[in-house]
């Protein structure tokens, strides 16, 4: 069985926090952290903390500003002076609404739009840097050609005013690889997805949505995802009119 190196501990942590890596996954782990007194001290931090988050969430969880202020709590500076990637941040709170009984009712049926929210926040909070820089749609095409299984191809000029690509880079969407760009609309970040519709069956709210127009709202975060075809595309934003996002999500479309 291949060992796991330090840098993989930070990558599977959060699943590994939330029960959710495979069996292997989970034994490589746990072998890892018997042997590694730094990783395993990460571990404990973040488990610790866990603990002293729930404690105070859990004694107001009816309101969206309980929420957010749990959050924002979680992506400061720990009881240990140490950073905590937003990925265990969300992964905490999911865990506190369940406690808290005031899990919202669809939740569920809205995991792709849950994932997309986790990596927009992660890129907000400085966790998820842009790997490609600029407006060059060419660049951006180049940089994800050996990187899926399919061929991404950025617009050249979105017709939407005030719109216009920072960047890209890979990233997962419940461990699904997936294309990530990176807008401004007016200064305002926007995330887009795209990704391979044989990946649907991973997310629930995918099925049977074909050739439909999608939208979720996450906690003032807007979600609007397409699938058609071999074509899933999704974008995230807030304080972005939801014709814009729709609108973005739509000039993919033809050349995803």
């Amino acid at each position: 069985m291949k060992k796991m190196i330090c840098d993989e501990i930070k990558k599977f942590i959060s699943p590994y926090l939330d029960s959710e890596v495979d069996p292997h996954t989970n034994l490589r782990i746990e072998e890892h952290l018997a042997n590694c007194s730094k990783c395993q001290k990460y571990y404990e931090q973040e488990h610790n903390f866990e603990i002293s988050f729930k404690n105070e969430l859990v004694t107001n969880p009816e309101t969206d500003a309980a929420w957010q202020r749990a959050l924002n709590r979680a992506t400061r500076t720990s009881i240990f002076q140490t950073k905590i990637p937003v990925t265990i941040a969300v992964s905490m709170v999911v865990v506190l609404l369940l406690i808290g009984g005031w899990f919202r009712s669809g939740f569920y049926q809205s995991d792709l739009a849950w994932a997309a929210y986790k990596n927009h926040s992660k890129y907000l909070t400085d966790q998820l840097p842009i790997k490609v820089e600029g407006m060059q749609a060419l660049a951006i095409n180049k940089y994800f050609r050996d990187k899926l299984t399919f061929s991404v191809n950025v617009p050249a000029n979105v017709p939407i005013e005030g719109l216009k690509v920072i960047g890209a880079r890979l990233c997962h969407l419940k461990g699904v690889p997936v294309a990530y760009m990176i807008y401004h609309y007016k200064n305002i970040p926007v995330s887009l997805f795209l990704m391979d519709a044989d990946r649907s069956n991973y997310f629930k709210q995918l099925n049977n949505r074909n050739d439909e127009i999608q939208k979720d709202n996450f906690f003032g975060k807007v979600i609007v995802t397409y699938q058609k075809g071999n074509k899933i595309i999704s974008a995230i934003s807030q304080d972005v009119p939801d014709e814009i996002l729709q609108r973005l999500v739509l000039s993919y479309a033809d050349i995803f």
